[in-house]
């Protein structure tokens, strides 16, 4: 899709990705048991450091956003042709 990804460690998110300009703090979960919270510290991250947050999900998932957090299903993802698409899906999702 063309977006940067810098993988990170220790962090309570695993990539930041960035789009021209724009900075997402993105998390990956797979547990639906976990996402709710880990959406949620990312939402927090989100406010403090005023940038973007997205989690990306099993497709069992139902929820598109959890707090500031776009919640996207792999699915989702696999299914997008290009980095506006995506964009645009967070946008709604973020709404």
């Amino acid at each position: 899709l063309g977006l940067e990804i810098i993988p990170t460690v220790a962090c309570p998110f695993d990539a930041l990705a960035r789009d021209r300009g724009e900075v997402f703090l993105t998390g990956v979960e797979s547990d639906p048991r976990v996402f709710q919270g880990r959406g949620m510290v990312l939402s927090e991250l989100s406010r403090v450091t005023g940038e973007r947050a997205v989690m990306i999900v099993q497709d069992r998932v139902a929820k598109k956003k959890v707090g500031r957090t776009a919640v996207i299903k792999v699915s989702e993802l696999l299914s997008t042709e290009d980095a506006d698409k995506l964009m645009r899906l967070i946008d709604e999702r973020e709404g």
